[in-house]
């Protein structure tokens, strides 16, 4: 069975940047999904954001802009209940920050959420340059097209983009933070192709899922992405271990019914 899995979406692409005054009027709706499809299903504004077959974690994910495994802790309910969630505010508009304010505000008042930060000492990978030098295409100036950011299992296409976006995505692919140290700085198109194993899809973790959640990962061929990176690139990732900010779920409360 193939489950989409849901990342961090972009708010600031679905919101724009118009105001900053406070919302005005929240509404927010929250009861048991029951249609049993294995996907969530989205619809954005304008008009109410809602979420029909959403867990708790990939909610609380969006509200800190966090991928799944810096969000732990928590009861287990919150990775493998599904919920139909509709979030309405006044104005429609707004920045990302102050949408995820809202959202978090939503989710403390609906499911009695509370969590904190705090930094844990956790693996990770370094992004470094490899003996052979980077082989990155430099684009010096901003594209008229903008950024592109292509993005599947198996591959990574980025235009007028930084070395410290092609980390955090493959931090999500690989299930833990990844950290720019190339010390190259400037905007390149970057392409990644690799054979991916089972885990380098982003994970169910990382999508909010239950572990053991199977994934679909495509029959394709070529070189698992440690060699693939150093092959197409000239980069490397070496593994480590290093502080990393996280957010520990303390409480969560499932809503009553409305």
């Amino acid at each position: 069975m193939r489950v989409a899995l849901l990342f961090v979406i972009p708010l600031a692409a679905v919101l724009g940047q118009a105001t900053r005054e406070p919302a005005g009027h929240t509404s927010v709706t929250v009861k048991p999904n029951a249609d049993n499809l294995p996907f969530a299903v989205l619809n954005v504004p304008p008009g109410p954001l809602t979420l029909r077959g959403v867990r708790l974690k990939k909610l609380v994910m969006d509200a800190y802009g966090m991928p799944g495994f810096q969000v732990m802790e928590g009861p287990a309910w919150i990775s493998t209940e599904r919920w139909d969630f509709r979030l309405q505010v006044e104005p429609v508009i707004m920045p990302t920050e102050q949408y995820r304010k809202v959202l978090l505000k939503s989710l403390e008042d609906c499911f009695r959420l509370r969590a904190h930060r705090e930094t844990k000492v956790v693996p990770i990978y370094e992004l470094t340059v490899a003996g052979t030098g980077a082989n990155l295409r430099d684009d010096p100036s901003l594209d008229a097209r903008g950024p592109l950011i292509k993005d599947d299992v198996g591959s990574i296409h980025l235009r007028n983009s930084p070395p410290e976006e092609f980390a955090r995505r493959l931090s999500v692919h690989l299930g833990r933070p990844v950290f720019d140290r190339t010390g190259t700085t400037g905007l390149f198109s970057i392409s990644l192709d690799w054979k991916p194993e089972p885990g380098e899809d982003g994970g169910p973790d990382a999508a909010g899922l239950p572990p053991g959640t199977p994934t679909h990962i495509p029959k394709t061929g070529g070189q698992p992405i440690l060699q693939a990176i150093q092959a197409q690139l000239g980069l490397r990732l070496i593994p480590r271990r290093g502080p990393v900010d996280v957010i520990v779920i303390d409480e969560a409360q499932k809503p009553q019914a409305q």
